[in-house]
């Protein structure tokens, strides 16, 4: 497996969004794959601090999750964001339904340089939620997770505060991600 870029969107050189990436069919694979997996919920909830709920599943087996674990994929990184990563901290699944979302936070820990999100879902839409939004100091600067998406952005220098909006709708979007070093 191999990827190639026909769009990128590099906002600041921080964040860069790889529209559709994957094709239908191999997203949809990947989906079906994810609809099936076995998570677990994931709860913090402690005033003042950063506080989320969604699904997690941390034994994810697909061709993509091997991709994601090789030097192809880290010289792709690489040639996009003129990062230097070397190795997949981490990879696993994750299932954001209703009243499920994460609060603003940093991934800025220990020697995480990049955080990535491979999004699955059908026809998602903004106003249901779902979302990763940037803080930008002004403005928060919203994504809508969508079919075969890539997205990387730098957590090294604690500049990229983000969260994922409330799912507000019977729905689930799932994602593969982690972190880069």
């Amino acid at each position: 497996m191999d990827l190639i870029a026909h769009t990128i969107h590099n906002y600041s050189d921080q964040i860069w969004m790889f529209p559709k990436l994957l094709d239908n069919e191999y997203a949809d694979d990947v989906l079906n794959m994810l609809e099936h997996c076995e998570y677990n919920e994931s709860k913090k909830l402690d005033p003042g601090s950063l506080n989320y709920v969604f699904a997690q599943c941390k034994q994810v087996s697909h061709e993509l999750v091997d991709y994601i674990n090789s030097n192809n994929f880290h010289e792709f990184v690489n040639h996009h964001t003129s990062q230097n990563i070397s190795t997949t901290l981490s990879c696993w699944a994750s299932a954001y339904s209703l009243g499920h979302y994460l609060t603003p936070h940093s991934d800025a820990v220990g020697k995480r340089k990049m955080a990535y999100i491979f999004y699955f879902n059908k026809g998602w839409k903004a106003e249901w939620g779902g979302n990763i939004a940037f803080d930008k100091g002004t403005h928060w600067q919203m994504f809508v997770p969508q079919n075969g998406t890539l997205a990387l952005f730098n957590v090294e220098d604690n500049n990229n505060k983000h969260m994922v909006t409330n799912v507000a709708v019977d729905n689930t979007r799932y994602a593969i991600t982690g972190w880069l070093i």
